[in-house]
């Protein structure tokens, strides 16, 4: 059967003091679709109508990342899932992609995703999954909750896969900041090897210092990383920025979270921040040269491609179901919840 891409879309939007945040979430994949505050957006625009590219803002669940082999072991039996990534043999983000949720409840500027992960051979557990996105004054808050409904412990992960965008900026020149002390190195086929700092990660022929600021061109990666940094709330922020007067902190006085001052000589002042709750331990940057271009009519141009960029807020690393490393175990009746989200600075 044929899954319609664009039949399941859901519209809320929210008037500020400042002017209209509008988005668009998707219940194939309770996923995110568009983000825009006075008509920018700030996620990356794909064809609505076709399946997104490079898993574009799915919910994934009952893991995040990759499966070695699609298998991993219960009291010494295999638990095999289906390979979904030929060129890595391995079960990529879940098994959710292609299911859509109901929609459990929704107002103007609220919508809560709502599905059951029945027992299969490679996760024999009943597990009801939900995510119900909030718009804020200055983005959207994204709450994810599991209830474990089996008689014995499920393991569980889960994540979100939203690509960022400033609309009329090349992505490709954008400056990114991860709030971590650790990543973990990967093999060929981006399964898991260590820990390390982030001191030894190259970045376009140098190394990584947390903190740093880098250019997205220079950072094609597709890394977890970990050990975040958080700010007195507990929450981590990944911050996305523009070049220029911009990159050395400049604010313009007195603006307001989505302040804009015409004629700014110092550019473009928009900032986007993915911000996460210690229920979410992990960041996966997923840096692509090779997003398509999506044309006025909503259609890709020709094979045309651009850079592309999702911040991923991860529960646990790659695969998490072998390694066990920070591994959600749901006991009998469990729930456990989970926030993350995006907010547009200056924008």
């Amino acid at each position: 059967m044929t899954i319609s891409q664009d039949a399941h879309i859901v519209s809320l939007s929210l008037r500020t003091t400042e002017g209209l945040l509008e988005a668009e979430f998707n219940a194939l994949g309770a996923r995110q679709v568009s983000l825009r505050f006075n008509g920018r957006n700030a996620l990356q625009p794909y064809a609505v109508k076709e399946v997104p590219p490079f898993a574009t803002g799915f919910t994934m669940a009952p893991w995040a990342n990759r499966m070695r082999d699609g298998k991993w072991y219960k009291d010494g039996h295999a638990q095999t899932n289906p390979i979904t990534e030929a060129s890595t043999n391995t079960a990529l983000h879940g098994l959710l992609l292609e299911t859509v949720y109901d929609i459990a409840e929704q107002t103007e500027s609220s919508v809560t995703f709502t599905t059951d992960l029945n027992p299969s051979d490679g996760y024999p557990f009943h597990v009801t999954v939900s995510v119900t996105y909030q718009l804020t004054v200055d983005g959207f808050t994204a709450t994810h909750r599991a209830f474990n409904h089996s008689n014995e412990p499920a393991p569980y992960a889960t994540g979100a896969h939203p690509y960022l965008y400033f609309e009329g900026i090349d992505t490709e020149d954008l400056e990114i900041q991860i709030p971590a002390e650790s990543w973990t190195r990967v093999d060929s086929r981006l399964l898991p090897v260590a820990t390390e700092p982030v001191s030894k990660h190259p970045v376009a022929g140098q190394l990584l210092a947390a903190g740093d600021w880098i250019r997205l061109g220079n950072f094609c990666i597709d890394n977890d990383f970990l050990d975040l940094k958080r700010d007195a709330d507990g929450i981590a922020r990944t911050k996305l920025r523009l070049p220029g007067l911009l990159a050395a902190g400049f604010r313009i006085p007195g603006a307001s979270a989505f302040g804009a001052v015409a004629g700014n000589e110092a550019g473009d002042p928009r900032r986007i921040e993915i911000w996460q709750d210690e229920s979410f331990p992990h960041v996966h940057v997923f840096s692509t040269p090779n997003y398509p271009v999506v044309a006025t009519d909503g259609t890709y141009q020709n094979g045309l491609i651009q850079h592309g960029i999702t911040i991923e807020p991860v529960t646990s690393g790659p695969d998490s179901f072998n390694t066990r490393n920070d591994l959600i175990l749901l006991t009998p009746g469990q729930e456990w919840s989970g926030s993350w989200g995006i907010s547009l600075l200056n924008w």
